[in-house]
Order: structure tokens, then C-alpha cells, then sequence
């Protein structure tokens, strides 16, 4: 007995720390923030990533009165899951389809029904962000052409409508072939639509809702033209946070890390957590994650490899400890600052204490699991 009370306390004594003591500290570091931001890698493809935020959000909920959930995810179905959850006609499918196929692997389909239960209650919020829309928003395909019916006159309205759905569906054909003319028509339309709700003499009842949407559908197809117009896409964000914002609100965002970075790292592209810090500062706490080696699955495809991260890089600093997980807090990443990392996809230096809080390094990826539909 004693000395399997012995071997006890030294593995007691010596084993790393666990993924839920590592977990404790992050949620200490950040519950006095009124807005986490829980950043991915932009291959939207990992499963313990995806746990670990899974269950960031859930405590930052539970022991932290945050009561917003922003996901990089197409803001038109949220609204629409927004209205049916008031009417009470929502159902988990719903939210799944809200959130796309990044988000709804298997493992995390207890989690889904924990958020749905809770928005169901009023207790928590979800939003979208993003002026994308996804192969799942099935709602916005089926609401945006009847947004024209308020706002286009009649002479245009058909083929207005006509046109939309021809995109927003994939309808294209030899007869309507998918071109730059055609993206125009639909562009104008749009155009034309948004003025309208926006109008302060439209003489109709005016929908907050109508216009944010065609805003952010106007930004869409304004930014498939022109490709250099990507910046606006978090800048759009950013306007839809502060359209969600409210003052006694505690936000949590759902994103990766292209899109969550304190500071801008090129002079031609402001990420949405630049923005965010900008006005928010020390209220904002930005949580990035990455990892040394595994594997990724992006929404389903075939899983691949994660490339061994190289010797001199952040991700390396975990092959010298037992961990499986290791947390960088800030001091740390000052101090290991320009090392190489992959946090913005491809290998890059960094002053990485600047653009975030802290760091979660995996050693092992996994690669999450999709019910085939």
C-alpha cells in the first residue's frame, strides 16, 4: 500500500500539468475581459482546438457572465435563427446550419445542444459576423430575394429577384452563363435595394435587420469584384460586431487568427481584432491556438497533415517538455518574440506578445470527424 501511495505522489509530482489547469489559468487570465477573442488556425480544421474552445466558452459563460457568442460565420442565418428562437421555432439543425461546416464535427455535437439549450433559455446569445454565405445557409437563400419585395420598386423587382436567386442558388446556365456582367446585375440590384432601406424617406416601416443585411450582401458582392478589397471584409466585421454590441454585454468571438490580431502585421490588410483594439484595449483579450504536428480536416475533406514545425519555432519550444499542451502566456511570448510560428498559416515572425494574450500549443493535432449527409 505504501508504495503505491509513493508511486502516487510522484506522478502526482511530476506529471505536466493537465489540459483543465492549463484551461484554469486561461479563464482566470481573461474573465474580467468584456471581449475574448478564441482564435483558430485559418485551416479551420482542428479537433482539440476546437474542444479546447468548446470548453473556454462554456466556463467564460458559466463562471464569467459572458453572454454573447460571435462566430466568423454568415450573419444573415443568425438573424434568421435569431427570429425563429423568439417564435420559438428553432431547432438544433437550425443552429448547425447557422454555423456552417467548420463548426459541427461529431465531437462537438454535445457541445451544439449545450449552446442551443442555452439560447433557447435567453441565457446566452449567438451571432454571425461574416458577409459570407455558406453551402448551409439555407434560410438566407430562401429570405434575401424577399427582402426586394419591400425594397425595389415594381418594375425592377422580378428580375432583380430573378437574378439573386440565379446566384445565390448556383442556376447559371449556357442561356445565363456566370460572368462579370451578370455579377454586376446582381450588384445593382442589391445596390439599389440597400439605398432604399437605408433611405430616411422610404415610406416604409424601417427594419434595422433589412438594412445591416444589405449592407453586408452589397459588401460581399462589392468585394468578389475586387479583390483588393478583401480588408473590407473585417472591417465589415467589425461594423456587425457594433451593430450586436451592447453595453452590458460580455463577448466572446469565435474566429481564426488572420482575422483576431491586436495589431495589424502588413499595411494593407486591418484585421478585425485591430479594430476591436483600437477602441477596446484592455477590455479585450485576444487567445490564439496552433500546434506542432497531426493532422486537419477542413469541414469534412480529407484529412491531412500538419507539418512538423521547425526546430526554431514556437511551436518547438513543446518538444523539450512531457506536455501535450502548453500555454505561452504574454510574458512568455515577449520574450520569444520573431520566433518562426504558423499561427497565420504559413511560417512568419512575429512580435507575437503584441498581437495576442496568449498562445495554446498542441503538440498532436487531431483531425475532427463529420457525419456524412
Amino acid at each position: 500500500m505504501r508504495k503505491t501511495i509513493y508511486q502516487s505522489l510522484l506522478v502526482m509530482l511530476f506529471t505536466p500539468l493537465t489540459l483543465e489547469a492549463k484551461v484554469n489559468d486561461i479563464v482566470n487570465q481573461v474573465c474580467n475581459k468584456n471581449i475574448v477573442i478564441l482564435a483558430e488556425l485559418p485551416s479551420h480544421g482542428e479537433l482539440r482546438t476546437f474542444q479546447t474552445k468548446a470548453d473556454l466558452v462554456q466556463r467564460l459563460v458559466l463562471e464569467c457572465g459572458f453572454n454573447k457568442i460571435h462566430f466568423e460565420a454568415p450573419i444573415y442565418e443568425f438573424i434568421e435563427l435569431q427570429l425563429l428562437t423568439t417564435n420559438n421555432q428553432a431547432s438544433p439543425k437550425h443552429l448547425d446550419d447557422a454555423l456552417g461546416g467548420f463548426w459541427t464535427p461529431t465531437e462537438l455535437e454535445a457541445w451544439r445542444k449545450w449552446l442551443f439549450a442555452q439560447a433557447q433559455t435567453n441565457q446566452l446569445k449567438l451571432v454571425g459576423l461574416d458577409d459570407q454565405i455558406s453551402a448551409s445557409s439555407h434560410l438566407t437563400r430562401k429570405q434575401l430575394p424577399e427582402l426586394f419585395q419591400k425594397h425595389l420598386p415594381q418594375a425592377s423587382l422580378k428580375k432583380c429577384q430573378t437574378v439573386l436567386k440565379r446566384d445565390l442558388f448556383w442556376l447559371y446556365d449556357a442561356n445565363n452563363p456566370y460572368n462579370k456582367e451578370a455579377h454586376k446585375k446582381v450588384l445593382q440590384c442589391v445596390k439599389s435595394a440597400k439605398n432604399f432601406a437605408t433611405s430616411t424617406n422610404n415610406g416604409v416601416t424601417k427594419d434595422s435587420t433589412d438594412s445591416v443585411k444589405l449592407k453586408n450582401l452589397e459588401n460581399l458582392y462589392l468585394r468578389s469584384i475586387n479583390s483588393k478589397k478583401n480588408n473590407n471584409r473585417d472591417q465589415r466585421m467589425y461594423k456587425n460586431f457594433k451593430w450586436h454590441h451592447e453595453a452590458e454585454d460580455k463577448h466572446i468571438i469565435w474566429t481564426s487568427t488572420v482575422h483576431a490580431t491586436k495589431q495589424a502585421i502588413t499595411s494593407s490588410y486591418t484585421p478585425l481584432g485591430t479594430y476591436l483594439n483600437q477602441e477596446y484595449q484592455n477590455q479585450l483579450a485576444v487567445i490564439g491556438f496552433t500546434a506542432y504536428t497531426g493532422m486537419s480536416s477542413r469541414a469534412g475533406n480529407k484529412p491531412q497533415v500538419i507539418e512538423t514545425a521547425p526546430d526554431d519555432s514556437l511551436e518547438a519550444l513543446i518538444v523539450n517538455t512531457k506536455d501535450d499542451m502548453m500555454y505561452l502566456n504574454n510574458t512568455t511570448l515577449k520574450e520569444k518574440k520573431l520566433m518562426k510560428s504558423r499561427l497565420h498559416g504559413s511560417f512568419t515572425q512575429e512580435n507575437w506578445h503584441q498581437l495576442y494574450d496568449g498562445v495554446i500549443l498542441f503538440r498532436n493535432e487531431r483531425a475532427p470527424t463529420f457525419n456524412k449527409k
